[in-house]
């Protein structure tokens, strides 16, 4: 059970996502907005599900960003 991913960006200014989704393996999606640019967490908190894997989509990114990722991915139950 889950209800809250954190994503940390790549700890750079150059490389900034500004939209993507997250897709559950139960199907649902969670839209996510811009993440902190300096490498500090940014939380994405929706209503608990049950699930066995996720994953991003990047949908956007910075006209500066050369190498799309994350620097970590973090899942919760809160």
């Amino acid at each position: 059970m889950v209800n809250r991913i954190v994503l940390f960006d790549r700890p750079n200014l150059d490389d900034a996502i500004t939209s993507g989704t997250l897709l559950f393996s139960d199907g649902s999606r969670v839209a996510v907005s811009t993440l902190a640019n300096d490498g500090s967490p940014t939380a994405f908190d929706f209503a608990e599900k049950s699930i066995t894997w996720l994953r991003l989509t990047v949908d956007g990114v910075s006209s500066s960003t050369k190498n799309i990722g994350l620097s970590e991915i973090q899942a919760f139950r809160v």
